[in-house]
């Protein structure tokens, strides 16, 4: 599971279309979807993914061989997991508050 990253990370802001004008002018991201419920943008070596709401910190896409082994794994490392919704991911929340 060590440093197995994918290139998508996804972020909140109360103002995702503000946000989303500041990673395109910024840092040169493209906004390659405009739906309000979550803005994409596409950069040459990361992908963003905006949702509104409140700021609870980036979530990292990892991969791993075994979602259950991995969920063992970091829940004994102090991980609490979670589920949103809206997203197939395990999510798990580490001490600094950054999904996974």
């Amino acid at each position: 599971m060590a440093n197995t990253f994918g290139t998508d990370i996804l972020i909140q802001a109360k103002d995702p279309r503000k946000a989303a004008k500041f990673y395109v002018d910024a840092l040169g991201f493209e906004i390659t979807d405009k739906n309000p419920k979550m803005i994409g943008l596409h950069g040459k070596n990361i992908n963003l993914f905006i949702e509104p709401g409140p700021p609870l910190g980036p979530v990292f896409e990892v991969t791993v061989k075994n979602v259950n082994e991995a969920k063992a794994a970091l829940k004994k490392k102090g991980c609490r997991s979670q589920r949103r919704a809206r997203l197939a991911a395990l999510l798990c929340e580490g001490p600094e508050r950054v999904d996974l």
